[in-house]
């Protein structure tokens, strides 16, 4: 579920839930582990980016 974000980190992905952005990875038997939680105004790219 979510958005492939190998441009930030591999295995990251970003999924949005109203004005916010869930970034998580998916681990072994499917379990979501939860990276980030960030406003949708705020530049993603720039916080978790290279």
């Amino acid at each position: 579920m979510g958005r492939g974000r190998d441009d930030l980190r591999p295995g990251m992905r970003s999924f949005p839930a109203g004005d916010y952005v869930i970034v998580h990875s998916i681990l072994e038997d499917n379990v979501v582990r939860i990276l980030h939680v960030v406003h949708g105004s705020r530049d993603i790219d720039a916080l978790l980016g290279h």
